[in-house]
């Protein structure tokens, strides 16, 4: 056995980290702490007016479209963003 494999295996008796990565795992991103996946959100809830189909609407990625909005405060877009 190498030294290279003792030196980056835990010790004996500890815990893996709680971010280290599993075997199976493929690379894939984790759903945000909500477990809401913000890409998916995105595709079912706003894409069909931020995507760029309905003119007036703020488009992603586009700040100069957003910052009006913006200035308006938190409350303001929460409540656009529901209505």
């Amino acid at each position: 056995a190498s030294g290279d494999a003792a030196a980056s295996a835990p010790a004996a008796g500890s815990a893996p980290a709680a971010d280290a990565p599993k075997a199976d795992d493929k690379g894939a991103a984790a759903p945000a702490a909500g477990g809401a996946d913000g890409q998916k959100v995105y595709e079912a809830n706003c894409k069909m007016c931020h995507g760029g189909t309905i003119p007036g609407a703020p488009g992603v990625g586009k700040n100069d479209e957003w910052a009006p909005r913006i200035k308006q405060g938190k409350e303001t877009l929460y409540k656009h963003a529901l209505e």
